[in-house]
């Protein structure tokens, strides 16, 4: 429980600026993972309609 309490005070005693760094931080993250997702939709479309193709070549 100690430890627990100290956590809580180092919380409290950081600055104020740093929230709003670290929730931009997480926006860029997330930007990118959903960039890193499309990314991968469209991998993977481009990969089934290559395949459709070559089967319809044989």
């Amino acid at each position: 429980m100690k430890g627990f309490t100290l956590n809580q005070k180092n919380l409290k005693s950081t600055p104020e600026k740093n929230p709003s760094e670290e929730k931009k931080k997480e926006k860029s993250m997330y930007e990118h993972l959903n960039a890193k997702d499309r990314m991968m939709k469209t991998a993977t479309a481009s990969m089934i309609t290559r395949s459709k193709k070559i089967n319809m070549g044989n």
